[in-house]
C-alpha cells in the first residue's frame, strides 16, 4: 500500500483550527502583565482561583471528549462543526488563560509573593500541558507522516496514531495545599474549605486518547 496519508477533510479542518489556538496560546501566555491588583485576603483568592482552574480544567477535557465523538469519529461534521467545537475549546482556553493572567497581577507582599507564584505555577503547568497537546495533534492531523516518522512507527498499512491529551498535578500544587491547609486550620474555617485536594483528585481523572489510525491511509468509509 502507498504511504500517501488520505485523512478525512474533517480532521485537515480541526488540525488547522487546533494550530491556531495553539498560535494564540503561544502568543498571549508571556505577555507580561502590567496593571496590579493589591490582594489581601489570599486564602479567599486561592480558594476561588483553585475552583475557577478545576472548573475549566474539566470544561476543556469534556470538550476533547465531545471533539473525539462529535469530529473525529462522525463522519457527517463538516467545517462549520468542528469550528464549532474548537470555539467551545477556545473558551474554556481564554478562562484559563485569563486565571492565569489574573494570577500574576496580584501585589502581594512577604509569604504571599511565593503563595501567588505557586498558583502561576499551577496555572503555567497545564497551561504548558495543553499547548504540547495542540502542538502535537495539529501536526499530527496535517502532517501525519510526519508524526509517524518521529515516532519511529510505520508509513503504510494499518497504523495506530494515538493523541493523548493528560493534564497532570503540577509541582507547585502540592505545596500550595499544605499551605492552604495551614491557612485554614489557624483560622477555624468552616470544615470543606478548599485547599487544592481537589483538583488533586480531579487531575489524576483528566486523560482523553483519540485514535486515528484506521483513517491515516484511506481505512474509513
Amino acid at each position: 500500500m502507498s504511504g500517501d496519508t488520505l485523512l478525512p477533510r474533517r480532521l485537515l479542518v480541526l488540525g488547522e483550527a487546533l494550530s491556531a489556538s495553539e498560535k494564540e496560546l503561544s502568543t498571549r501566555v508571556d505577555v507580561p502583565v502590567d496593571e496590579k491588583i493589591f490582594v489581601s485576603d489570599m486564602l479567599s483568592r486561592i480558594q476561588s482561583a483553585l475552583g475557577a482552574l478545576e472548573a475549566t480544567l474539566c470544561g476543556l477535557v469534556a470538550c476533547v471528549n465531545n471533539m473525539m465523538d462529535g469530529i473525529v469519529s462522525n463522519e457527517a461534521a463538516d467545517a462549520a462543526a468542528v469550528h464549532r467545537f474548537v470555539g467551545r475549546f477556545d473558551a474554556f482556553l481564554e478562562q484559563m488563560i485569563i486565571g492565569y493572567q489574573n494570577v500574576q497581577s496580584w501585589e502581594v507582599y512577604g509569604e504571599d509573593v511565593l503563595v501567588r507564584d505557586l498558583l502561576a505555577g499551577v496555572y503555567r503547568h497545564s497551561l504548558d500541558e495543553t499547548q504540547e497537546w495542540l502542538q502535537e495533534t495539529s501536526e499530527a492531523l496535517t502532517s501525519p507522516m510526519t508524526v509517524l516518522k518521529r515516532r519511529g512507527l510505520p508509513t503504510e498499512g494499518h497504523v495506530e496514531l494515538r493523541l493523548m491529551l493528560t493534564l497532570t498535578e503540577a509541582p507547585e500544587l502540592e505545596a500550595l495545599s499544605f499551605w492552604a491547609e495551614r491557612q485554614i486550620s489557624r483560622r477555624e474555617v468552616p470544615a470543606g474549605e478548599t485547599t487544592g485536594r481537589g483538583l488533586l483528585e480531579t487531575l489524576g481523572l483528566l486523560a482523553v486518547c483519540w485514535g486515528i489510525g484506521k483513517m491515516l491511509f484511506g481505512g474509513e468509509d
